[in-house]
């Protein structure tokens, strides 16, 4: 990891910068970084540098300690990942979104965005007829596909249930909207294809900022209201906020 404090560390490693490390007081340092080793696998180490004295010259030393720490990194990634993620869909949970999402608005509040916020008409319908087993496999393909239309940069998330929403960042004209909103009806219809029994569809309501909203709670407020009007005006379509 060319970014990470222990390259910094080596690329200066002369002896004048580590009288001036051991001349402001510190005694040991640890660097945690990612590093490829000659079979090109990348592993996550951990170092240690200790200032010594030697006791029988009084020359100042250092020791050099390298660990693995693959195993641990991976379990930490591990658990973070199930505390940001939906168990089963593995879209960003609720929360998450919204946190992520907030950090958005703020962060780039010069730029316009849209949220969406969706849910399948008549699912419960098909947990019904063919079972849980089946409403989830339905949830799981859709999610997966749903991720994919959409950029790594937006956020998309599992609200619970059936209902998901995202948002799609620095739009430039209301056709890239209406062409995601048409995508994300067209994997419906696919995924649904598995399931003839039952007659699925979906209902989106899309806010956009700054336009209808400067904060997640409005935006969010009214794209649920839009999705709603979708829902009664027949489902199966998307609907912009008023």
């Amino acid at each position: 990891d060319k970014e990470s404090r222990a390259a910094e560390f080596y690329s200066h490693f002369t002896s004048e910068n580590l009288h001036e490390i051991y001349s402001d007081g510190r005694r040991m340092l640890t660097f945690k970084y990612e590093r490829k080793f000659s079979d090109d696998i990348i592993r996550w180490v951990r170092n240690e540098v200790n200032f010594i004295t030697d006791v029988d010259s009084g020359h100042l030393c250092i020791m050099l300690s390298a660990k693995d720490i693959n195993s641990i990194k991976q379990e930490e990634q591990r658990l973070l990942e199930g505390a940001q993620l939906d168990s089963m869909t593995k879209l960003l949970n609720h929360e998450t979104s919204m946190e992520r999402i907030n950090k958005i608005l703020y962060v780039e509040n010069d730029k316009q965005h849209a949220l969406f916020m969706l849910d399948i008409d008549n699912f419960k319908s098909l947990n019904d007829t063919l079972g849980h087993q089946a409403g989830d496999k339905f949830l799981i393909d859709f999610a997966n596909e749903l991720k994919n239309r959409f950029r790594e940069t937006d956020i998309v998330g599992r609200i619970g249930g059936d209902e998901f929403f995202a948002l799609m960042k620095n739009i430039f004209d209301r056709g890239q909207i209406e062409r995601r909103a048409m995508d994300i009806l067209e994997i419906i219809e696919k995924t649904a294809q598995q399931f003839p029994e039952v007659k699925l569809g979906g209902s989106i309501g899309i806010s956009l900022y700054p336009k209808d909203g400067t904060n997640l709670d409005v935006l969010y407020t009214k794209a649920d209201e839009a999705l709603y009007e979708s829902k009664r005006n027949g489902k199966n379509q998307y609907k912009f906020a008023e």
